[in-house]
């Protein structure tokens, strides 16, 4: 007769237990690491290089006393069913304007839709508009609404 094969023995590689996990569970196993939309890189807490590096230069600002109250990514009502979440506002030490600034890699047909209402008068302030790549972040355009030119 045939050798018996316990299960708990030596061969029980060949049956793993099973593990009984939840539904919800199961799903956040298969979650995977998603690849960023546009290639861009994560640093320390920022989407991306260049946004990191455009908050660097807004530190620097900060620190030589030109601006003072640096925020990030505050809403910005448009209109009432468009909201745009810049990257930062902060505001300016002499005038107590506040203003805004956004880092933009890669253009969007939503964004550029919404840089057009803040031209249109619709945005609440000044919107700096930085470019470039992370090393040489350049600020390109400063965009006042048309209702405070």
């Amino acid at each position: 007769m045939g050798k018996r094969v316990s299960l708990n023995g030596p061969k029980s590689y060949l049956f793993p237990k099973v593990q009984h996990v939840s539904a919800k569970e199961f799903r956040e196993g298969q979650k995977k690491a998603k690849k960023p939309k546009f290639g861009n890189v994560r640093t320390d807490s920022f989407p991306s290089k260049l946004e990191a590096s455009v908050f660097q230069v807004l530190c620097l600002r900060e620190k030589a006393g030109e601006i003072r109250d640096v925020k990030r990514q505050p809403s910005v009502k448009l209109t009432p069913s468009i909201t745009w979440k810049v990257d930062f506002s902060f505001t300016h030490s002499l005038t107590g304007e506040t203003a805004y600034c956004e880092a933009k890699g890669k253009w969007t047909e939503a964004a550029g839709l919404k840089l057009r209402l803040w031209r249109d008068g619709f945005g609440p302030g000044p919107l700096e508009i930085w470019q470039g790549n992370w090393s040489r972040p350049v600020l390109v355009e400063v965009v006042v609404p048309r209702d405070r030119v």
